[in-house]
């Protein structure tokens, strides 16, 4: 049975069966619109509406999440030096107008780690954990773990 451990840093080593999922990354789809970025290192409303139609292309396929209702226009003209600055945007949009998709996120991440994962260390918040319940995962402290550990060796 598979469990997940609430984290605030990742391990650096792991071991066989064991796996990290990170807080919310969006940066895979901030690189891959980064031709439509504007060139002046400002945003602007179609680069970002594309950015977050990507993210929830991924992460939501279903199209449960739609980006109608954001009004990506009190966004616009946001200066960013990297990709780093802009994905603070992108976070704050998400916060605000789609906070249904963290949980998609995680979820995401869930059903596809690899094959024989038995031990999640989870660095995200708390409030976002509900997706491991909901896959049958059971939270387990790592004191615990540790015990266990030591017991089978």
């Amino acid at each position: 049975m598979a469990v997940y451990i609430l984290v605030k840093e990742a391990p650096t080593k792991l071991e066989k069966g064991e796996a990290v999922i990170s807080g919310p990354n969006f940066l895979e789809q901030i690189k891959a619109n980064t031709n439509k970025a504007p060139r002046k290192k400002i945003t602007a409303v179609n680069h970002l509406r594309q950015v977050v139609t990507d993210i929830l292309m991924k992460y939501d396929p279903d199209g449960a999440i739609s980006t109608t209702p954001i009004p990506f226009g009190d966004y616009e003209g946001l200066a960013f030096d990297t990709d780093f600055d802009l994905h603070d945007v992108v976070m704050k949009i998400v916060r605000r107008h789609l906070p249904a998709l963290f949980d998609k996120y995680v979820d995401f991440h869930i059903k596809n780690r690899p094959f024989g994962v038995k031990t999640i260390f989870f660095t995200g918040s708390h409030l976002n954990s509900g997706p491991f319940t909901r896959n049958g995962i059971n939270k387990v402290e790592l004191k615990d773990l540790k015990k266990d550990n030591a017991a089978n060796e």
